[in-house]
């Protein structure tokens, strides 16, 4: 077996990964936020929080976690058009370059939003508590470093493929 056809096998495999993350991150928020006080308990702030929550403010989580979770969407929409050429035996093609790169930039969007909505939904959490018991929480972790180094990764191999589909380009003209 060739490097082409274990990288196509292995394209399918993961191209099916990528399907269930994006089926995660549609049915997530929902699911989730189905179970307000579950969900209040997940954060940090758990302690701090009312065991009641009202409808607007589950709404209102679920809402914000939704926008975060289609930009996840489309960050791994990157990878399913990335995969999919690998699939199909297309390597170093604009096209490929062009799917890594949304992956990559899609990845930066989706930490920064990560950071945001989580802010966001502690502001919507705490809404209802007296004055001076709401609560402003901004954060990121190292695993927001790790991954926007990642991100940073993929952007550069992104860019390497470029030169390589422009090496191969130039390869195609020479007779």
């Amino acid at each position: 077996m060739g490097n082409l056809d274990r990288i196509r096998r292995l394209s399918h495999a993961l191209r099916v990964c990528v399907a269930l993350g994006m089926v995660v991150f549609l049915i997530g928020p929902p699911l989730a936020w189905a179970n307000p006080t579950w969900m209040a308990e997940q954060t940090a702030l758990g302690d701090y929080l009312s065991t009641e929550i009202a409808p607007w403010q589950q709404v209102a989580g679920a809402t914000i976690w939704m926008a975060v979770g289609l930009l996840g969407v489309w960050m791994l929409s990157g990878l399913w058009l990335l995969f999919g050429l690998y699939g199909r035996g297309r390597i170093f093609e604009a096209e490929n370059v062009r799917a890594l790169r949304r992956f990559g930039m899609g990845l930066v969007a989706y930490v920064a939003a990560s950071i945001v909505g989580e802010t966001m939904t502690i502001l919507v959490l705490t809404a209802t508590a007296p004055p001076g018991e709401r609560i402003l929480a901004i954060s990121a972790e190292n695993s927001d470093v790790i991954t926007l180094i990642l991100a940073g990764l993929f952007l550069v191999i992104a860019r390497v493929m470029d030169e390589g589909r422009l090496l191969k380009e130039d390869q195609a003209t020479i007779v």
